[in-house]
């Protein structure tokens, strides 16, 4: 039954995606809606999924002007160490 929850989950925020994308033309909610699919990928153990959301949401984030020691961005590297352990990849 979870998993259902999940992948109902994945899909309503692709389609919110698209929609801030397509017809609100808001970057700030395509990345906010990245970095909830990245909290849905992790919640579900699809743990490379997350890595590359995180990822893309930090890199969003430092290209829109928010600083390194921004709290979202700090929050976003505590997420991605989550998911590194999960992945068992360390540096």
């Amino acid at each position: 039954m979870q998993e259902k929850n999940f992948k109902l989950a994945e899909q309503l925020f692709h389609e919110a995606v698209n929609v801030a994308r397509t017809k609100l033309r808001n970057e700030n909610e395509v990345t906010r809606m990245y970095d909830r699919l990245a909290e849905v990928a992790f919640e579900s153990g699809d743990y490379r999924s997350a890595r590359k959301l995180f990822t893309s949401v930090m890199e969003r984030l430092l290209s829109m002007g928010v600083d390194q020691n921004d709290l979202r961005i700090l929050n976003l590297s505590f997420k991605l160490a989550q998911t590194m352990e999960r992945l068992k990849k360390y540096q």
